[in-house]
């Protein structure tokens, strides 16, 4: 099994679902998401200003669309996917 890498110490380098560990409420949460390495490319209107035009972790709910997660921590989603 892969350790958890900082995501201030780098990012993935292949778009791709993600397990993430992130920061909400004061407790630390996990989940998966997608990385890609233009968040301007998912969709132009969620990711509409120019600070977008960069690599980043996201996710889509069918009420609000597409938003911006920012983990503390990723790993590799194969990792915990027995064969």
């Amino acid at each position: 099994m892969t350790s958890w890498i900082k995501t201030s110490e780098r990012q993935p380098t292949e778009k791709g679902l993600y397990l993430v560990a992130y920061k909400i409420l004061g407790h630390i949460t996990y989940d998966t998401c997608r990385w890609t390495p233009n968040l301007y490319d998912i969709d132009e209107d969620d990711f509409a200003e120019e600070e977008y035009k960069r690599s980043g972790f996201y996710d889509y709910d069918s009420e609000y669309g597409y938003y911006e997660i920012k983990p503390l921590a990723w790993q590799p989603i194969e990792d915990y996917i027995e064969e």
